[in-house]
């Protein structure tokens, strides 16, 4: 579930639900309450995650396969 694998990843980078929701400019509880509740995250959301947080391996937090960090060399295809 991408909520479940979010939160992974904002643990990983060692984050409070706050500080990160507050990173991407959404309400609070906006990460937080889905993650906890494993329920689901908007698009508009997941694109402001991918913006701020390139290193988030989009093909992990959407189907969970591959690493979850993926180096610049790897993501290169989303600043195009």
């Amino acid at each position: 579930m991408v909520s479940k694998r979010l939160g992974k990843y904002i643990k990983a980078k060692e984050l409070t639900f706050v500080a990160f929701e507050k990173s991407i400019n959404v309400s609070h509880a906006s990460i937080s309450r889905p993650v906890k509740e494993g329920k689901s995250i908007g698009s508009h959301v997941l694109e402001k995650i991918a913006k701020i947080y390139p290193d988030l391996n989009p093909t992990w937090l959407l189907t969970g396969k591959g690493d979850m960090i993926v180096t610049p060399k790897e993501d290169e295809y989303l600043s195009k």
